[in-house]
């Protein structure tokens, strides 16, 4: 089965290159989408990031007493950072480094430096935050810290769970806030996953999440040659997820020539509107809605832009 999902979910990221990479990358840039990641840091050597910091394009921060923001010793910041490269190419990150060893008692005793990472990300004027985290119970801290972001129109995206589907484990902080659009996992083929907790009203989207691989740390990795790990769960759904709102935004902010451009696509840079968007973009996946890029950008020939935009546009107009 591990072996299918990694080929389904290579498979999903060929069509996003054939589909959305495509559509997107046929217009000039106007403007790149900031997307801050709040994890365990990022392996700043990684071939991956070569391109990316020599282009200016990544920002790393450690809310950790005497600890660098470019470095990783956990591997889950750097293959999250890897992941939103590989679905918005184009964004520019900011690396929050909050915790070293990723262990969910760590995250707890952090929540203080997660709060502050959250506000410096505001300050460097993110239009979305990765949370590949969660907590079985909440911190006001926190909750304080993303109501500021909720409140200067950053999107914010956290991980559901892990747990499985056990009505015992219900969806972790922060997923569960309002303010947040909580992230469960699929395989390439729009199948949730096993380690979703079950989906309630407006928490029920899903993205891939299952059997992706992405950049690892070149000092946790023994097959030089790679440095590459795969990784399943809402964890890695959560900055694909984050990946496509950039992606969203980046397109939508391109201009073009009457009837194919976004008119108003600054009202996607709120979380509730992105929100719509991405259920707009999904499908319904047992009890689940599956988010789907090819529904918004796969369309070809003269009249491509104009199909896309106009998309967009009707999905504003209904907000």
């Amino acid at each position: 089965m591990d072996g299918e999902e990694s080929e389904s979910a290579k498979q999903w990221f060929k069509d996003l290159e054939l589909d959305s990479h495509r559509v997107v990358n046929s217009r000039p840039i106007v403007r790149l989408s900031k997307i801050a990641i709040v994890d365990t840091g990022i392996d700043w050597k990684h071939p991956c990031f070569r391109e990316a910091i020599s282009s200016g394009r990544i920002v790393a921060k450690s809310f950790i007493p005497r600890q660098a923001g470019d470095q990783d010793t956990n591997g889950h910041g750097t293959h999250a950072a890897g992941l939103v490269l590989k679905v918005a190419p184009n964004s520019k990150l900011f690396i929050a480094r909050v915790i070293e060893d990723g262990l969910s008692e760590e995250f707890e005793r952090n929540s203080s430096a997660i709060a502050r990472a959250i506000r410096w990300a505001v300050g460097q004027g993110v239009d979305i935050i990765s949370m590949s985290f969660g907590y079985r119970t909440a911190s006001s801290e926190i909750t304080s810290a993303i109501r500021h972001a909720f409140s200067q129109n950053v999107i914010l995206f956290a991980a559901a769970s892990n747990s499985g589907v056990n009505p015992r484990s219900p969806i972790s902080f922060p997923a569960n806030l309002r303010q947040v659009i909580c992230v469960h996992s699929s395989d390439g083929s729009g199948n949730p996953s096993p380690r979703n907790p079950p989906p309630i009203p407006d928490c029920s989207l899903a993205i891939l999440g299952e059997g992706v691989a992405a950049a690892w740390p070149q000092n946790l990795y023994t097959e030089r040659d790679d440095m590459l790990r795969v990784a399943s769960g809402t964890s890695v759904a959560t900055p694909i997820a984050a990946g496509l709102a950039a992606l969203i935004l980046e397109y939508a902010a391109q201009e073009g020539p009457e009837g194919e451009t976004v008119t108003r696509w600054m009202q996607l840079r709120h979380c509730d509107e992105m929100r719509k968007m991405m259920h707009v973009l999904a499908r319904d996946r047992g009890g689940y809605r599956s988010i789907a890029p090819s529904s918004l950008f796969d369309y070809h020939g003269e009249e491509m832009h104009q199909r896309v935009t106009g998309r967009i546009n009707d999905v504003l107009d209904t907000l």
